[in-house]
């Protein structure tokens, strides 16, 4: 990860580059910028900007930024539909788990992000006849 080898890896053409200990999610969004970015070429006689935008990760960037580490834009539009599409109603995270495909403690940490940034409301339940869990919900 010093700044020599990753200036040359940039100059030979690199589409991302990952300094371990990596995530799975982290290791996903690279192999997505891989897959958009060989599609793209593949499909595409002329490119326009949106295009040129997608190759180069303008966009991704833009937007992966202004989340913490191991929280993506896509995993969160995910498990925001599920929620929005049953506004009112409560979760468990092994409940939106098995929703969205996601394991349980991804679903925890992506909540445990939402609710800090007020989107979603958390709950303690105790009625569970063994170990409290988190519940989640969208407002109506």
């Amino acid at each position: 990860n010093d700044t020599e080898s990753i200036e040359e890896a940039l100059h030979l053409g690199i589409v991302d580059y990952l300094v371990k200990p990596f995530t799975f999610d982290r290791f996903q969004v690279a192999l997505d910028k891989f897959v958009a970015k060989k599609e793209t070429f593949e499909s595409s006689g002329k490119l326009n900007q949106k295009n040129i935008d997608l190759i180069m990760g303008a966009s991704k960037v833009a937007t992966e930024e202004n989340y913490p580490k191991g929280i993506q834009a896509k995993t969160l539009e995910s498990l925001l539909a599920l929620l929005n599409e049953n506004k009112g109603k409560w979760f468990d995270s092994e409940t939106i788990a098995k929703e969205t495909g996601l394991t349980p403690m991804t679903v925890r940490r992506y909540m445990n992000y939402l609710e800090t940034k007020g989107k979603v409301m958390a709950e303690m339940n105790y009625e569970t006849g063994g170990r409290p869990c988190m519940l989640y919900c969208i407002e109506e």
